[in-house]
């Protein structure tokens, strides 16, 4: 591993201070939430956050919309765990811990099958350490209800986050 955890965190921080001081000079460059995500992602992507995976394939650390490690339900916000119960959900934008990229298979990396996670769980330790950083963004236009709800809710998911990963 090339890179240390530590630097990348410090990467992150400031690709988040740039992305917020490009939407504060010129607002009108982000249509949408999605503009947002695009230009974090482009601020923060670089070849020293890629590594290789146990089967030798080469990925990156950063990745958008990745899967949860838990189920729970959005209308109620409640955390599941890995019961049957509730739903998976996303992640805006992750920066995966490479020392989890280098000890498992693409497939578990790529986290899309919920019986990966399950057996996966039972190391505690390593699951617990798969996630660097998660991010959610919301762009909110108004200070409505509905967008106080919504970032309450992503607040919400993000603290299952540190309950069932890191």
């Amino acid at each position: 591993m090339d890179i240390k955890k530590s630097d990348i965190k410090i990467d992150v921080v400031d690709g988040i201070r740039q992305t917020v001081n490009k939407f504060r000079e010129y607002p009108s460059i982000f249509f949408s939430e999605m503009d947002i995500h695009a230009y974090l992602y482009h601020c923060l992507y670089s070849s020293k956050l890629e590594v290789k995976t146990r089967d030798e394939i080469l990925t990156s650390c950063l990745h958008k919309e990745y899967p949860t490690n838990f189920t729970y339900s959005k209308k109620y916000m409640s955390n599941y765990g890995l019961r049957k119960k509730g739903r998976r959900g996303n992640f805006d934008l992750v920066v995966l811990n490479p020392e989890f990229i280098e000890q498992f298979d693409i497939k578990n990396v790529v986290n899309k099958d919920i019986r990966d996670v399950e057996m996966r769980s039972q190391n505690n330790e390593k699951f617990r350490d798969e996630l660097l950083i998660a991010i959610e963004i919301k762009y909110v236009v108004n200070n409505s209800k509905s967008f106080v709800e919504e970032v309450e809710k992503d607040i919400k998911k993000l603290s299952f986050a540190s309950e069932n990963q890191s």
